[in-house]
């Protein structure tokens, strides 16, 4: 019901967007002529010629033939615009899409300086991942003498097969007085598929499935105003997009510069096999970012990264709640600060409610270098299961947080539940349950192994609360773990794999995280209420 509600929602905002006051409509057909008027589909263009060389007005839509397939790419330059009430539409016409070949090394469909459009039922087809360095579609902002451009919605679309980003938005905050604050405000990516992307970026600038970012420096560094203002990503899927050797590209979804910005109901998998750093999704540099009800899984690279989840350098007040991560290369749900290019630090950014399979680290909190802070970092109500050599919790450098009643669930002998190479007591854990299925545990606090929970406690102090134990090594009786399926997107009731079980030990002995932390959720995974009857269970579900 929740999914349901919260689709009809972003759907209602685009169809109501997109309505407005009708201007005239062009249509383009494989039987048609470009002497034609393009006024009714008897009198249609045949490409995108006269697509391309018209001044089209606020309000006017031009509709390609369904079913049909053109050789051209859309190119509507600089300064041409609809309105956020009269958009500027560009569509199709009949049951199903039609779709746009554009040569190689040509977009699909290029805007710039432009907003008040809507891109909606086609398909993009580049000539080949790995051989054509052009974009599906690319969306430019180079000038604040627009402000921040209103509306621009992409709705129903497919992109495959292109070189460089499948979807690319691109403001500027760099260079000549005039460019800081170019972007827009209220984009909206809804039902989109951005697969088989990114394997050429003969630009260096990195490539993705979908990337939203700012050609410049950091809003929350060296400037104070965001590229990119509300940002909506509703049912969008990412995978197979490879990135390029050398390069930290290759990223399902990455999002960043903006301020408010939600990420939902989307897939991300199979990204990054060629980059050095990629990850499902990632959103950085951002104040009020939102990850929820997505699945990430099987995302990899060839150095770091390879993640599920990453709210990176200059994340703050962010949110990642009710997601499944699975079967990554390196990290599920990572938190990572770092100074670059003027960019702040974390701060107050939040992990609750999720679930880890067989990640190489389940959460992993990172400081690099100089860093810049990282501080108010939460974890709770995380489920976690590995069935190797993967870590539960790994940490690098000095983070400021709380790490609060999750499940951390090992298979293997002296199974890695916590790893720090610097920690210190700004990072506190309570109330967390930690079980090795093979009897055994290891934890290792400031690169000091310790062979038992007991052992770990008494040397660090952690796992305390007015000096009485409050953590767990206790199985937590999930249904049945490392299970869990693929399921497309958000799993829902159907992840059954991490529900616990009737008499769990992890029933009701949660912490209070609202008055431990001033943080709390009012559902778990599966969208019961916290805290149940029984009070606060650890773990992602909360249903006993």
């Amino acid at each position: 019901m929740l999914k349901a509600l919260l689709s009809l929602a972003a759907a209602l905002f685009a169809t109501s967007a997109i309505a407005g006051t009708p201007g005239r409509t062009y249509y383009v057909s494989s039987s048609g002529s470009d002497s034609n008027s393009g006024l009714d589909a008897a009198h249609a263009w045949a490409d995108c010629t006269p697509v391309n060389t018209r001044q089209f007005n606020p309000g006017d839509a031009v509709l390609f033939q369904g079913g049909a397939t053109f050789s051209c790419g859309v190119n509507w330059g600089e300064n041409l615009r609809g309105s956020p009430s009269n958009l500027l539409t560009l569509s199709s016409y009949g049951s199903s899409n039609a779709t746009l070949t554009p040569t190689s090394g040509t977009n699909g469909f290029t805007a710039i300086n432009n907003g008040g459009m809507a891109i909606t039922n086609l398909t993009f087809t580049g000539t080949g991942q790995a051989t054509d360095s052009a974009y599906g579609i690319y969306v430019w902002n180079w000038t604040s003498l627009n402000g921040l451009v209103d509306t621009f919605i992409i709705q129903n679309v497919n992109v495959s097969q292109f070189g460089d980003s499948g979807i690319q938005f691109e403001g500027n905050q760099f260079g000549p007085a005039h460019n800081v604050g170019a972007g827009w405000k209220n984009v909206t990516l809804q039902n989109v598929n951005a697969s088989y992307n990114a394997g050429v970026d003969d630009e260096g600038g990195g490539a993705s499935g979908v990337e939203i970012f700012s050609d410049g420096l950091a809003y929350t560094g060296s400037y104070s105003t965001p590229t990119f203002v509300n940002l909506l990503l509703d049912h969008v899927t990412a995978d197979h997009n490879t990135g390029v050797s050398g390069n930290n590209d290759g990223h399902g979804i990455a999002v960043s510069e903006f301020q408010n910005g939600t990420l939902q109901w989307s897939e991300a998998s199979y990204n990054g096999t060629s980059s050095v750093g990629a990850g499902g999704m990632m959103m950085l540099d951002s104040t009020g970012g939102l990850m929820q009800f997505n699945e990430s899984h099987h995302n990899t690279s060839t150095g770091a990264d390879g993640n599920g989840f990453d709210f990176d350098g200059g994340s703050q007040n962010a949110v990642a709640q009710f997601n499944y991560s699975h079967d990554n290369k390196n990290y599920g749900l990572m938190t990572y600060s770092y100074t670059a290019g003027g960019l702040a630090g974390i701060s107050n950014v939040t992990y609750r409610y999720n679930v880890s399979q067989n990640d190489g680290s389940c959460m992993f909190l990172s400081l690099a270098g100089a860093g810049g802070a990282a501080t108010g970092v939460k974890y709770y109500g995380n489920t976690c299961y590995n069935t190797g050599t993967q870590k539960g919790l790994e940490v690098s450098g000095s983070i400021t947080g709380n790490v609060i009643n999750n499940i951390f669930y090992g298979v293997a002998s002296s199974a890695k539940m916590v790893t720090t190479d610097n920690a210190d007591a700004s990072l506190s854990l309570q109330g967390n349950d930690y079980y090795g299925a093979a009897g055994s545990l290891s934890f290792t606090w400031n690169s000091t192994t310790y062979g038992s929970f007991a052992a770990w406690q008494t040397a660090t102090g952690q796992e305390k609360i007015s000096g009485a134990n409050v953590g767990l090594t206790s199985n937590p009786s999930l249904t049945s773990p490392g299970s869990g399926p693929t399921c497309g997107g958000y799993c829902g009731a159907t992840l059954t794999a991490y529900q616990l079980q009737a008499g769990s030990p992890m029933i009701g002995v949660g912490q209070n995280t609202q008055t431990l932390i001033g943080s709390s959720s009012p559902v778990d995974y599966y969208g019961h209420a916290v805290p149940s009857s029984s009070g606060y269970d650890l773990g992602a579900d909360n249903s006993r």
